[in-house]
């Protein structure tokens, strides 16, 4: 149950980019996470309900917004159908069409500090402060910080973010990149007609763009679904 926060008290949220909530809740259970748990103690911990059916990009603006895909008119992170029509265009964070949940605390004087929440751009006249783009998926405003010396401060204490940019470009020699295109090769051999080999390489291309040694762990490719044989 969420506990009963004073109006004054600060309140602190967190949101887990593509966390799986059956290992999240496992690993709490087994004491393996223990200053997650005391925050969850301190406070509330929910399982949210996706919106990915649409697309995967339709997730965080719906979180920042309170409102569906169908109002805020944001399907993926970068480009999209436009409506009515089967033209692709660029989809930017200016383009979510609802107001951030933010905008109207910070209007009523809260003190607000935003970082690295997809799908966002800086507001203007901000009571608190906003980081947008340090190490943030689908990039899709320039990295920008309110104050504006916030942001390099972060990179001059922090580093980088190990996996900046990593979604727009390709980092070769990795070692998960390496295990992507070597599963991916063992895959295609398995599987030797053209369509199957070709499914192979589709999964191994976005994987080659992942920087490795700072993930670790293994790499599984489920087996392809293969067309029904025609009677």
């Amino acid at each position: 149950m969420l506990s009963l926060v004073n109006s004054s008290s600060p309140i602190l949220a967190l949101g887990l980019e593509a966390a799986d909530p059956d290992l999240l809740e496992a690993w709490l259970d087994a004491g393996e996470l223990p200053n997650f748990r005391a925050l969850i103690e301190r406070g509330g911990y929910r399982r949210l309900r996706s919106c990915t059916d649409v697309s995967s990009g339709a997730t965080w603006p719906s979180i920042t917004t309170g409102v569906s895909p169908a109002k805020h008119g944001m399907g993926f992170y970068h480009r999209q159908l436009k409506s009515g029509t089967y033209r692709i265009i660029k989809k930017y964070a200016d383009d979510v069409r609802s107001e951030f949940f933010w905008k109207p605390m910070s209007a009523a004087g809260r003190r607000v500090a935003i970082f690295d929440i997809p799908s966002i751009y800086p507001l203007p006249n901000f009571n608190g402060a906003q980081v947008v783009g340090w190490g943030a998926e689908g990039l899709n405003w320039k990295q920008v910080s309110e104050p504006t010396t916030l942001l390099p401060e972060i990179t001059r204490l922090f580093g980088r973010h190990p996996l900046e940019r990593w979604y727009q470009e390709e980092i070769k020699g990795s070692r998960v990149a390496r295990a992507a295109r070597a599963a991916a090769r063992r895959h295609a051999q398995a599987h030797s007609d053209r369509a199957l080999a070709a499914r192979a390489r589709a999964v191994e291309s976005p994987l080659r763009r992942l920087s490795g040694d700072a993930l670790g762990g293994t790499l599984f490719l489920p087996p392809p679904r293969r067309r029904p044989s025609a009677p």
